[in-house]
């Protein structure tokens, strides 16, 4: 008699096929919205477009959701294969807030600070962009004011190896992340509310390629995120110091 799968097991393969069993009707729905538009958008009154471009937004988002399920029902699962190959993760950081779709009448904006810095790590460019993604959200959704976030990238050496630093959110929650060790940072609220599965994708990720990912402690918790990923070679003490000067 084959065993019962226990609870761990099911985990994932629930999530797995919940996604599926989603993703058909939601692709089916979303098709016929966007029919609707193409066909008879020119017959729909002001208020009728409004709707259905509404409905449509709506697929839109569970779409994305369905597509963030997958990939944390494939990680918990153990299923993913990460590449080993050298990744510059400043210049990575550098290219996902270039590529953050941000609404500009919210009137907030991004500043990069040491993306030029030589920051080689060994992990799959493509899952780690991701999760940078994933975790730059979560500062963006918190800023209710008009004003920039941070994203600030630093070196740092502890326990005799080199670490890569990326920080973003509120300038002086990002300074204090950076400042202190990685192992004082407070756990990251993975369930924040508004970000679908993109805190706990982001996290598993960055685990698999021996990191940490953190908050700040107290009451500032959701005004900055940090990231700590194990460097390719040590960084030069001149470096060091730039950085830290």
């Amino acid at each position: 008699m084959r065993p019962k799968p226990s609870p761990r097991e099911l985990g994932p393969a629930l999530l797995s096929l919940a996604v599926h069993e989603l993703r058909t009707p939601a692709t089916v729905v979303a098709g016929y919205i966007r029919m609707l538009l193409r066909l008879r958008g020119n017959t729909l009154t002001d208020e009728q477009r409004k709707f259905v471009q509404g409905a449509e937004r709506s697929c839109d988002h569970l779409t994305n959701l369905l597509a963030e399920l997958g990939d944390l029902s494939k990680l918990a699962a153990g299923s993913v294969t990460f590449r080993r190959a050298e990744v510059q993760l400043f210049r990575l950081a550098e290219e996902v807030v270039a590529d953050l779709s941000i609404p500009s009448d919210r009137g907030i904006r991004f500043e990069v600070r040491g993306a030029d810095i030589d920051a080689a790590i060994m992990g799959d460019r493509d899952w780690l962009r991701v999760a940078l993604r994933g975790l730059f959200s979560a500062p963006l959704r918190e800023r209710v004011e008009p004003g920039v976030l941070l994203v600030e990238c630093a070196l740092r050496r502890e326990a005799g190896r080199g670490l890569a630093l990326v920080g973003a959110g509120e300038s002086d929650a990002v300074a204090s992340l950076l400042r202190a060790s990685p192992s004082r940072w407070g756990s990251l609220d993975q369930l924040r509310a508004g970000l679908g599965f993109a805190l706990p994708v982001a996290k598993l990720v960055i685990d698999a390629h021996n990191g940490r990912v953190g908050s700040p402690r107290g009451p500032n918790r959701g005004a900055a995120v940090a990231v700590a990923v194990p460097l390719k070679r040590r960084p030069a003490k001149a470096t060091l110091a730039r950085r830290n000067a």
